[in-house]
Formats: C-alpha cells, sequence, structure tokens
C-alpha cells in the first residue's frame, strides 16, 4: 500500500493546490500518525475504531491560510467502498491501492489558534479543529462495482493544548451512514471520541549536556466507542460494541525522533467481557 504521493503547487499563503495520494485530514492522528506522535503504544483505539487512520485518500484540493490563526484544507476525493463496512465500523471500507472515481466525496479541515497573538502562553497553544467528510459508498476497488448505494457523513472536532508541563487533547466524532446493500449488522450511526492528558516528568535541570533533549511523559487516556450507536430500525444493537477504555503508560523520549513506550489498558463492553492488555513498544522516525 502506498500512503502519500502528492504534489503541492504553492501559489501563495491563502491558496495552494494538493493532487495525488494523501491523508485524510480528520481528527488529530491520520495526519500524525507516526509513533512518536502519541504517547501510547498503540494508537488510541478511537483513531483505529472511528476515524480509521492511517486512512489515505486519491484526490485533488487546496489548503492555506485563511489568517494568521486559522488554516484550512479541502479536496475532492474517491469515496469509500460501502461492502466492506461491518458491525466493527468503517475501517474495512478504505480503498488501499486502486481506488476508482464511481462515488466522491469531498473532506475539508480547519484549524484555529484563538489567542495565539496574545494572551497566556497556555492560551497561545490552544487549538481547536474541525474536519468532516462526505460521499458516496458505491466506490470499489479498481473500478469494481461493490453493488451497494448511499452516502456517509463523518463530523469531528478536536483541541489540544499545553499549560506549563501538562498538555491535553482530545476528539469527538460522529458518523452517520444512510445506504442500501450494506452487510448485516452495520450502523446508522457510529459515535466515539478519545480524551488525554500528559505531564512531562522529567525535571529541566536534569537536562544538560548529553540529557538535553530527554523527555520523560506520563499520561492517561480513556477512549469511549460505539460501532452500533443508531441501528435500523427494528434492529437491536450489540452492546459489546459499546466500549470503553482507560489506558495509562509512560513514554520516554531520548531524543525527539525515537520513544520506548509502556502503557495499560482496562476494557470494559456494555455487555461482555474484554482482555484488558500490557503493552510494550518502540517507535521512531528517520
Amino acid at each position: 500500500m502506498l500512503e502519500q504521493a502528492y504534489v503541492d503547487f504553492l501559489l501563495s499563503d491563502r491558496a495552494n493546490i494538493r493532487a495525488g495520494r494523501f491523508l485524510a485530514p480528520l481528527g488529530m492522528t491520520n495526519q500524525n500518525h507516526e509513533p512518536i506522535s502519541f504517547y501510547s503504544v498503540e494508537r488510541p483505539t478511537f483513531d483505529s475504531v472511528i476515524i480509521p487512520s492511517t486512512w489515505s485518500t486519491d484526490g485533488i484540493g487546496i489548503f492555506g491560510n485563511l489568517a494568521s490563526n486559522l488554516s484550512y484544507e479541502a479536496y475532492l476525493v474517491a469515496g469509500l467502498d460501502g461492502s466492506k463496512f461491518t458491525s466493527s465500523g468503517i475501517r474495512e471500507g478504505r480503498i488501499k491501492d486502486e481506488s476508482s472515481l464511481n462515488d466522491m466525496a469531498f473532506t475539508g479541515r480547519l484549524d484555529l489558534y484563538p489567542f495565539q497573538e496574545g494572551g497566556f502562553d497556555w492560551a497561545q497553544s490552544l487549538r481547536l479543529g474541525a474536519s468532516m467528510y462526505y460521499g458516496g459508498i458505491n466506490n470499489g476497488q479498481k473500478g469494481s462495482d461493490p453493488k451497494v448505494s448511499g452516502d456517509i457523513g463523518i463530523y469531528s472536532a478536536d483541541a489540544s493544548v499545553a499549560i506549563g508541563d501538562f498538555d491535553v487533547k482530545g476528539t469527538v466524532a460522529f458518523t452517520e451512514i444512510d445506504g442500501s446493500g450494506l452487510s448485516a449488522g452495520v450502523a446508522e450511526e457510529i459515535f466515539g471520541y478519545s480524551v488525554e492528558a500528559g505531564y512531562h516528568i522529567m525535571p529541566a535541570a536534569w537536562k544538560t549536556g548529553k540529557f538535553a533533549k530527554f523527555d520523560l511523559v506520563a499520561f492517561v487516556r480513556y477512549d469511549e466507542y460505539d460501532t452500533q450507536h443508531q441501528m435500523p430500525a427494528g434492529v437491536a444493537p450489540d452492546l459489546s460494541k459499546d466500549i470503553y477504555e482507560w489506558t495509562y503508560g509512560l513514554a520516554f523520549y531520548p531524543v525527539p525522533s525515537f520513544v520506548v513506550k509502556a502503557d495499560y489498558q482496562g476494557r470494559e463492553a456494555e455487555q461482555g467481557d474484554l482482555d484488558n492488555r500490557i503493552n510494550l513498544g518502540l517507535g521512531w522516525i528517520f
């Protein structure tokens, strides 16, 4: 699978053109999914189930800055394959190789720093984001016809802020699916959210010499996601799909491009038992 291969035509600060394969601008993680970008060993489950990172798409659009503290992206892209949606969400509907343009979609994003020009340092770091995706679901691999019809809309809001040694972020997303010919168990509505707080616990006095770039973060995250939030008329939801997760862990960065991680996940569902998890991992970019 080719994750990204696009060309940017840089015209001005306000409007530029992007064409090719790029990451859908939904939520916070999909465009920043490298392992150094999140503290847990695995991506937040919300960002695997509700906004199915990593999600690449083919298309063309524009991006730029509407003001010094407001950026945007807007693209016309290939749609999803609704025949691959399941009771566990839309993840399998991503087209990883050659997508057709039978059913197009629109996706876009806004990022606002409301206090960038003044105020307290933490207020200047406050970022508010909104993103969306809307389009058809009859879009098969290599031009094939999945023989479904309908539309999907995904609407998400996110925010992040750094207050001293603390950083806090959160994302919420709501998905509506209106279609026919879908697999049994596919919901009309999917909903989820994720909230995380991290504390940089390494004292500044220790960050000297060879240790100048060291960082150690303790974090806690809560994810809740329900892939059967609202079912078609006459179909009862599967309560085992309504899941809650607490994740506690540490992330150690000897340098900004390398991280050693460990975390514990406590997992529950409205119905049925789920295994808790202990995760260990390494991550780096080069």
